[in-house]
Order: C-alpha cells, then structure tokens, then sequence
C-alpha cells in the first residue's frame, strides 16, 4: 500500500517540476523566433542572464535596467526591468514588464517598450515613465553597457544598448534554444504515457480478449488509484502539520475538510 501512495506522489512530483522547469527557463532566456513576422530573429539570453546593468543618468540620477528579466533594488524596486533614482533616496519603477517588442530597421537590433511605469518624479510632472530599450547589433562588443537614458522629456527614457547579442541569429537556432529541457521532459513522459496505455491496451486485447475498463495495464491499480491518490494527499497534509509551526491552521483544517484517521495498510 506504502509503495503505490508513493509511486502516486512520485508522479505528482514529476508533473510540478516540468511545469517548474519551463516557467524557470523561460525567466532566462530572452528569445524572438521570426520576431513580428521579419524574417529576423533575436537570442538575447546572455544580455538577460547578465542581470541589471548600472548606468548614470543626467545630475545625480542614476538607473538599473535588464534585458527581459525582472528584478528588485532596493525596498521600492520590486519586480521590475528598470528603476531609476529620480530624487535622494527616491527609487521608481521606469518599467515593469516589456510591453511591445518590434524589430530596428534592416534587422539591425532589437526595440523594447516597457509598461506600468510609476509616477514620474520630476517637478511639476502628472505623467508616468515611457522607457524605451533599443538593442542595437554591434559584432564583437560582447555583452556592451546601455547609455544615453534621457530624452529631453526627463519622464520619456529611451535607453541604447549596443551588444553583439543584439545581432539577429538563425531561426532554427533560436527554436532550438526555446525549447529547453522541461519541454522535452513533457514530451518524453507523454510519449511513455501513451505507449503505456495504448500498447498495454492492445496487448490486453489480444493476449486475453476483454473489454472496458479491464483493457487498461494494471487495471487493479487504477481502479485503485482515486483512492491512493486521497490518501496520499491526506498523509502528506498530516506529516506537513506535524513538522510545521502552524499547528492551529492544520486543526482549522482537518475541521473543514472533515477527515479523520488516515486508512491503514490493514484496512
């Protein structure tokens, strides 16, 4: 009985961290296959894995971008792809996410707007940060640093970053890149699910002529299954009550959720 309720939690597992494998690679990566339809594509992974980048700004202001990732600085940066210090002490959110990506004529880099930018702090202002991130391609420049931030409108940022990482690349390269190890994983384990249920189906069906539900391989087990399933949701709520601190919340629980002792291997 052990045995089957973990085989079940083990295949929950495997399910959560495909799903967290895509969702981290995709933090990453800062791929454009065929970006708008242009012909070109884009693979600015090494620029978001650099992180945020300082550069000054005009008088004492200064800022931190990154290239598709967000970040946090500081208590008032959270979250963010670009925070510029607007006054002493003072933080803001220039852009939160990238809004609209196109591409610079003649495939020549890449331009980003970035939305749900905060109030901007300058005098007399009612209006919110516009940034813009012009990626401009530049062979042999590494990774590069961005420069010119301001434009003479100080809440309208436009940003140029000149990089060898913003020349456009070969599109089976960029599709190749996209799909990292937790897309493969997912098609693997599809793959296996089908030869499973598909091929021990077949083999029921010629090698003992039934029907219905008793084609399924190890059909004992998945009739079984629903309940496994229950008690191994209750067994790892039970064992997350005993070591945690919140031991009146897990009282809370048992009370909504109305469940009593856990069925043994006897029962």
């Amino acid at each position: 009985m052990t045995a089957r309720v973990s085989a079940s939690l083990a295949l929950a597992v495997c399910v959560f961290l495909a799903r967290c494998s895509s969702e981290v690679t995709a933090q990453y990566e800062c791929l454009y296959p065929d970006l708008g339809g242009s012909g070109y594509s884009f693979n600015m992974s090494v620029l978001a894995q650099a992180g945020p980048q300082e550069l000054s700004g005009q008088g004492s202001a200064m800022m931190f971008v990154s290239a598709c990732n967000q970040f946090k600085h500081g208590t008032t940066c959270w979250n963010t792809v670009c925070c510029v210090n607007d006054s002493p002490g003072m933080w803001s959110v220039c852009g939160e996410t990238v809004n609209q990506v196109t591409v610079l004529p003649n495939g020549q880099g890449v331009r980003q707007e970035l939305s749900q930018g905060e109030k901007c702090q300058h005098e007399k202002s009612t209006e919110n940060y516009l940034t813009t991130i012009e990626y401009h391609c530049q062979p042999g420049m590494g990774i590069g640093r961005p420069t010119s931030m301001f434009s003479s409108d100080p809440c309208k940022i436009n940003i140029q970053w000149a990089s060898q990482y913003a020349c456009p690349v070969s599109y089976d390269v960029v599709v190749k890149k996209e799909s990292g190890w937790g897309w493969h994983f997912v098609i693997i384990y599809f793959s296996v699910v089908i030869l499973y249920f598909g091929g021990g189906a077949v083999y029921r069906k010629r090698t003992y002529q039934v029907e219905g539900f008793e084609l399924l391989p190890h059909a004992e087990f998945w009739r079984e299954f629903p309940d496994l399933v229950k008690t191994g949701a209750y067994y790892a709520y039970d064992k997350a009550c005993a070591i945690g601190a919140a031991i009146a919340e897990c009282i809370a629980g048992r009370q909504v959720y109305g469940y009593g002792a856990l069925p043994t291997s006897e029962n």
